[in-house]
């Protein structure tokens, strides 16, 4: 299990989070016997089944949440919607020599909202513990309301989610990150699966005070 110690060092030796461095059948019917309104009959069933089936098909099928490159472009976007969305941000970039991430390529993203409202993002491209396309998203200790608001949003389109789950994200995230200090964790505690099938798990950093990271799975 991928201890968040690593999180740390890898931001801090890459300057990238404010936080942590200041850089960053049928039968077949007799056709002998058949009659006109047989045949009708037989015509209008075989025409509505395909609209049914579809019709199911649809209801049946999620929406697929973005996969690695779909990820790393819509944070590529949220990093163009203002300047200080991501500060420090680097499209790719080899990750720690040491520790669990060791070898990972990451996609790496940190910027502040406002003075207490510091986050840092990291996409695994390749390599690593995590599986591609595995966002975390760490944020500093904040339980205002409306707080890292832009940052939920982002997370919402990162896992597919429907407005009644970002708004869920937007309810409980507040507390949790009022007592971030308090959520010493190494192992990622189950948030919510989101409609589209994507995992959230949450955890504090122990080595980190008062941040609490969000771990957003790939598409199954």
């Amino acid at each position: 299990m991928f201890q968040l110690k690593t999180l740390s060092q890898i931001i801090v030796s890459s300057c990238a989070f404010p936080l942590l461095a200041t850089c960053g059948s049928g039968e077949q019917p007799d056709k002998s016997h058949s009659t006109i309104e047989d045949s009708d009959v037989a015509t209008a069933e075989v025409d509505a089944a395909p609209a049914q089936s579809a019709e199911a098909e649809v209801a049946a099928t999620p929406s697929k949440a973005p996969g690695t490159d779909e990820r790393t472009a819509l944070i590529a976007q949220f990093r163009d919607q203002a300047s200080n969305h991501c500060a420090f941000y680097k499209e790719s970039i080899e990750s720690s020599p040491t520790g669990d991430l060791k070898g990972a390529r990451i996609q790496m993203c940190s910027g502040k909202f406002s003075q207490t409202e510091n986050f840092g993002l990291i996409t695994n491209l390749e390599g690593g513990p995590f599986a591609p396309g595995t966002v975390l998203a760490t944020m500093g200790a904040n339980g205002e309301p409306g707080a890292f608001d832009p940052l939920f949003i982002l997370i919402g389109e990162l896992a597919q989610m429907n407005e009644a789950e970002v708004n869920q994200l937007r309810q409980e995230m507040p507390l949790k990150l009022r007592f971030a200090g308090n959520l010493f964790s190494v192992d990622y505690e189950p948030l919510m699966t989101t409609h589209s099938g994507v995992q959230l798990s949450f955890a504090g950093n122990m080595f980190q005070p008062d941040s609490l990271t969000i771990k957003i799975d790939p598409p199954r």
